[in-house]
């Protein structure tokens, strides 16, 4: 009988531990995706998954899913602090109707997407839609055709959007390159060698919003940086704006600082309506339609 129930004690052992065993592989801190993929592998480089959506579930918190070739890998809605890199291979996310990524995590989340296009081939709703988190990364990704915004930050708590080296554009769709409210605290960016071109507008600032855009080109839209709404702030660092119908405007209750940039060939460079557009004096404003006005000075940042 002792023998028996040693043996029975074995044998749950055994389960008990094959169980852990299968939880922990299914939340890896590294999975894979592939062209030639499929879902119900474990996401391991050697199994990979076939689409974001697949490999999310099997991935742990904070952990990261890596493209290993390229391929087409499906929208995808984010939960929780990840980070998807197609570095080793050229991925995107092809959508139609709906947006790319959905970005719906905890207030102190981190997110960064390196290395992605997302086409939302004239039908698209938002590359990227960003309700809730704590931090977002983009690095070298590029969003082409969305009908509602490349990038919509339209959160209910704090979040910082940061941008680097990031392409937004249009060829049959009309929504904006990025647009940026929040209902509680503060919607902060930070860009650089960002370029946005025929969208309208390109970037939106919406209610406490505020904006630091360095070394990027606005040009092609309908309106190159508007700040739509009350407590927006946009400064502009170093930027073209050009070919723009406007490249500048502002709304009552908002302020927009042009800083060391170069307008050009737009149909109106500057209107403030109603709110307060600044320069530094070190603007290179040329070629426009009309040069409209700026409202008052400011140095450098």
């Amino acid at each position: 009988m002792k023998r028996i129930r040693l043996g029975s004690n074995f044998v749950a052992a055994a389960f008990v531990t094959l169980g852990f065993s299968s939880l922990a592989s299914a939340q890896a801190t590294r999975t894979w995706i592939s062209g030639v993929g499929d879902d119900a592998n474990p996401c391991s480089r050697t199994a990979p998954c076939k689409t974001f959506a697949g490999a999310i579930s099997k991935t742990a918190t904070s952990g990261e899913i890596d493209c290993l070739d390229p391929g087409g890998f499906g929208a995808v809605t984010i939960t929780k602090p990840i980070t998807l890199d197609c570095g080793s291979g050229v991925g995107s996310i092809l959508v139609s109707g709906t947006n790319g990524i959905a970005i719906i995590a905890g207030t102190g989340d981190s997110i960064t997407i390196r290395n992605l296009t997302l086409e939302g081939l004239g039908t698209g709703l938002s590359g990227i839609s960003i309700q809730s988190a704590g931090q977002v990364h983009l690095e070298h990704v590029k969003i082409h055709d969305f009908t509602t915004a490349g990038v919509q930050v339209a959160a209910t708590a704090a979040v910082n959007l940061s941008m680097s080296d990031v392409t937004i554009a249009a060829d049959n769709a009309t929504g904006m390159g990025v647009s940026m409210t929040t209902t509680s605290g503060l919607a902060a960016a930070e860009f650089d060698n960002v370029h946005i071109w025929n969208t309208h507008p390109g970037l939106q600032g919406k209610a406490n919003s505020t904006w630091t855009v360095r070394n990027s080109d606005l040009s092609f839209n309908g309106v190159g940086a508007k700040a739509l709404e009350a407590g927006a702030t946009i400064n502009l660092i170093n930027c073209q704006l050009a070919n723009n119908t406007t490249a500048v405007q502002s709304a009552a209750g908002s302020t927009i600082r042009v800083m060391g940039s170069t307008i050009s060939h737009n149909g109106t460079a500057f209107n403030p309506n109603s709110g307060t557009i600044l320069s530094d004096g070190l603007n290179n404003v040329n070629g426009n339609s009309a040069s409209g006005s700026v409202t008052g000075s400011t140095t450098q940042m």
